[in-house]
């Protein structure tokens, strides 16, 4: 069965549906409310035309910021979003990302220091997945990924070391 995609007039959200439901009234997933399927093929998009990038005026697709992941014209020298260059390859080597001006995660910082406090291990450990994800996601915009393993690794010891201590202390007592 053939899908069709079409944004929604009230939140402007994009909406899948089958063709059998073209010309009817239905709610949008997204805010609810009633949205009638437009009849005329004009008026949607299949899904595979919907993931295409996106087109300027001219026709010419967007290009997407190898820094931020957002779309940017494809004439523009520098991200609106970021700041960073667009026109540039990005940078690959760790000493390449260092210069380009990549910042240390200070979640990752923040995991490591907090590991070794009994009473916030466990949120050290948050700390240290959340800097991962982070810098994982952004690696050009964000560094830090060996201070948030070891931050994430120390809250996992910490913690169970000194949950041992603690058994070991009420059983003593």
């Amino acid at each position: 069965m053939e899908r069709i995609q079409f944004a929604c007039p009230a939140c402007g959200k994009s909406v899948v549906v089958d063709r059998k439901y073209l010309g009817l009234t239905m709610p949008c997933p997204a805010c609810l409310q009633s949205v009638a399927v437009p009849l005329s093929a004009s008026a949607y998009q299949t899904p595979e035309e919907a993931a295409a990038p996106p087109k300027t005026a001219d026709g010419l697709p967007y290009k997407p910021c190898p820094y931020c992941m957002k779309f940017v014209s494809p004439r523009a020298k520098q991200c609106p979003n970021c700041g960073q260059r667009v026109g540039v390859a990005p940078p690959q080597t760790n000493w390449q990302l260092r210069k380009s001006g990549a910042r240390l995660c200070k979640m990752a910082l923040v995991s490591l220091l907090l590991a070794v406090i009994p009473v916030l291990c466990m949120l050290a450990i948050v700390l240290g997945y959340v800097a991962l994800g982070r810098i994982r996601r952004s690696p050009l915009l964000f560094r830090g990924e060996g201070l948030a393993e070891w931050g994430r690794g120390l809250g996992y010891f910490f913690t169970i070391a000194y949950l041992i201590a603690l058994i070991i202390w009420l059983v003593a007592y």
